[in-house]
């Protein structure tokens, strides 16, 4: 009797990614804390590893927020809740003088108390950036209509809408007449990986206004805006002299000479335009088979050197990502299952976060509609 073929190596359980990513960040919010401004808040780890000291990133957590809705029903209250958390945190105005941004926050899940974030030698409160907070909230509050469509009535309130229209101004509110967007006011740097966010929190904001609250005045103001900051990249960050045949995005609009030399950030800024599905398909398809030729250990990453090609804290998952929205199935379920092996079973140690948690639920979910 001859022994049979050995079984295929099965692949990755997508339902299971996807649920044990929503685990991780429940686990990363405060949801006891009921009557505080605390409750709701997302942050980069889970709370009980330091409950005392809860950090607060409103961008990753908008992320983060992105791995409950792929995961169904069940976490929708908590998806709402961090969305209210970020609502009750926007500034009035911040020491910018800008109305509706929103600080990072040190926090005690113990005391229940919270403070925004200075960072050493700063006199005033800290974020990262107003144009990608605010626009990565859009795209979480868009990803969040259309998974539940059952309480499409808040996001037709009143208040709601206006708080929306708020943010997608904030989104913009750096804008400068080339199209593109600063980092932050006192920041005028124009990346292209915020302008990605941007454009797709407008372009989730207008899909809002136009299947959950019919309003085409409000669609058309919004894609005015969004088609003007689509042309500023396509004009001022794609890089169509210096490259040849081998053309890329500059990782920002004073950074005209973008090289595959350079894994962070000439080349991880080229997946924001791919995961984000920006510009033509034969450019996204381009693009990702240059991040892969260059940097072909990026599937094997691990905590204690996160990619060969590059000696940097990344964790790749916004290159599955990027590797699941050009329908490269081989690729991004590598990842899904060397990532189980490297980051997932040892604990998500640094510097995994809830973001990384968001990207690989987005990855897994992308990747199981692939053939």
């Amino acid at each position: 009797m001859s022994l049979g073929a050995a079984p295929a190596q099965a692949g990755p359980n997508y339902a299971q990614i996807i649920a044990d990513e929503a685990y991780f960040v429940s686990l990363s919010q405060v949801e006891p804390c009921t009557g505080t401004s605390v409750r709701g808040a997302i942050a980069l780890n889970p709370v009980s590893q330091n409950p005392g000291s809860v950090y607060i990133n409103p961008y990753r957590a908008n992320y983060g927020a992105r791995a409950l809705v792929a995961a169904g029903s069940h976490y929708f209250p908590m998806v709402k809740d961090w969305l209210i958390w970020y609502l009750n945190h926007v500034n009035w105005p911040d020491y910018n003088g800008v109305y509706g941004t929103v600080y990072d926050y040190n926090a005690n899940a113990t005391a229940c108390t919270e403070q925004p974030k200075v960072q050493p030698g700063d006199t005033h409160p800290y974020y990262d950036s107003t144009d990608a907070y605010a626009a990565t909230w859009l795209s979480a509050m868009r990803a969040y209509a259309q998974a539940n469509p059952a309480d499409w009535a808040w996001f037709q309130s009143p208040d709601i809408v206006y708080w929306m229209d708020q943010e997608a101004h904030v989104s913009i509110y750096t804008m400068q007449p080339n199209g593109l967007t600063w980092a932050k006011p006192d920041y005028p740097r124009q990346y292209l990986m915020d302008n990605i966010e941007v454009l797709q929190g407008l372009n989730n904001y207008i899909w809002i206004a136009q299947n959950v609250l019919n309003d085409q005045d409000k669609v058309n103001y919004w894609t005015s805006y969004a088609n003007t900051l689509s042309q500023g990249i396509q004009t001022y960050l794609w890089d169509d002299v210096n490259q040849g045949s081998n053309k890329l995005y500059a990782w920002a609009s004073d950074q005209l000479n973008p090289s595959w030399v350079y894994c962070y950030p000439d080349g991880i800024a080229q997946l924001w335009p791919t995961w984000a599905r920006y510009g033509p398909s034969s450019r996204r398809s381009a693009t990702w088979r240059g991040y892969k030729t260059h940097f072909p250990s990026w599937a094997s990453t691990t905590p204690a050197y996160p990619d060969i090609s590059c000696p940097l804290h990344y964790t790749e998952a916004p290159t599955a990502y990027a590797a699941a929205q050009v329908g490269d199935k081989q690729s991004v379920d590598l990842w899904l299952m060397n990532s189980q092996i490297n980051w997932i079973n040892p604990g998500r140690p640094y510097p995994w976060t809830v973001a990384d948690s968001g990207f690989r639920a987005l990855a897994a979910q992308k990747a199981a509609t692939l053939q």
